[in-house]
């Protein structure tokens, strides 16, 4: 079964540690370009060096937090103007603040 994910770009948040880090790097080893969103910048530095020794796609990151959906929304926004435009879209927590954010993306990317 192929599972590659070549040419695809996927937004992992809450992506520093855990389950999300996991998540990011294995969508690397399948050809995924990521966009890692959390709000320490330095552990986000560090995971973009996990993945850039995985995968030879291109990976970034937004720091926000999830508390302040104005601000994390407007960086989000910002980004996808610069012609990101991403196909996968994974969000760890399911608190209240990343439900909105959630619910946010899709309106910005015009997903139902």
């Amino acid at each position: 079964m192929d599972l590659s994910l070549k040419g695809k770009r996927a937004i992992v948040c809450g992506s520093t540690q855990g389950i999300g880090k996991s998540i990011a790097i294995k969508l690397t080893e399948h050809g995924a370009a990521i966009t890692l969103i959390a709000r320490n910048e330095k552990k986000l530095i560090d995971v973009i060096g996990e993945l850039k020794n995985t995968s030879s796609m291109e990976h970034n990151f937004i720091v926000s937090d999830f508390n302040d959906l104005n601000t994390l929304e407007k960086k989000f926004t910002d980004f996808i103007n610069k012609d990101f435009k991403p196909t996968i879209l994974i969000n760890i927590q399911v608190d209240h603040p990343q439900v909105k954010f959630q619910k946010r993306v899709k309106k910005i990317l015009k997903i139902t």
